[in-house]
């Protein structure tokens, strides 16, 4: 095959996936926010934490689903969370999730110098409703809470999108389809059943 020709193919499949990738945002884009229960998570130092009590004094919550230790890709990926932390915690609250536990969490963040909170989802069907466990393994992910005003229900509503996970040349990035933070859901978003809802 030609270089010419072999230039051309790649160009058409490069359209083919911006096209499935529209199609993908806007099917995510049309989520609705959904209520989730207040689900209750482990801390290391042996204390718990409710998912309503995460957003501190915050009007979103952005919580990062983690494979855990067992995968380096999560850890990349949690790795770049570092620089942008200082941003991203003053404009929503922001923690990560993951299925080690406490110990295992706070003995690995210390070595790898993370600043962010983290919560362990161990025991709980957090991961699994969120819509990151599947065929028995964990999957990446963002999901977003928002609270819930409306109504007599004190759960947050959730709205989630799952993460595409790069890493090159050292740095690690996280996308996922544009959509409004009120809303949208493409990793998940729900309403929780506590005083919140996902977007």
């Amino acid at each position: 095959m030609s270089y010419k020709h072999t230039a051309e193919k790649l160009a058409d499949y490069r359209r083919q996936i911006r096209e499935l990738r529209q199609k993908m945002h806007d099917v995510q884009a049309a989520v609705e926010p959904e209520p989730v229960k207040d689900y209750t998570f482990q801390r290391a130092g042996g204390g718990s934490v409710r998912l309503s009590e995460l957003f501190g004094d915050k009007a979103d919550l952005f919580v990062i689903h983690n494979m855990g230790q067992s995968c380096p890709y999560c850890t990349l990926w949690a790795d770049g969370f570092n620089g942008a932390y200082a941003h991203l915690s003053n404009r929503a609250a922001f923690v990560v999730s993951s299925p080690d536990t406490p110990e295992k969490q706070q003995k690995f963040a210390e070595s790898r110098h993370w600043t962010f909170s983290m919560v362990s989802h161990e025991g709980t069907t957090f991961a699994e409703d969120m819509g990151y466990r599947r065929d028995g393994g964990w999957m990446p992910g963002v999901s977003v809470f928002r609270p819930r005003t409306e109504g007599s229900c004190g759960c947050p509503t959730r709205r989630s999108r799952p993460a595409t996970i790069s890493a090159a040349s050292g740095t690690s990035s996280i996308s996922f389809p544009k959509a409004p933070l009120a809303g949208s859901r493409s990793t998940s978003t729900r309403e929780a059943a506590a005083p919140f809802s996902a977007h």
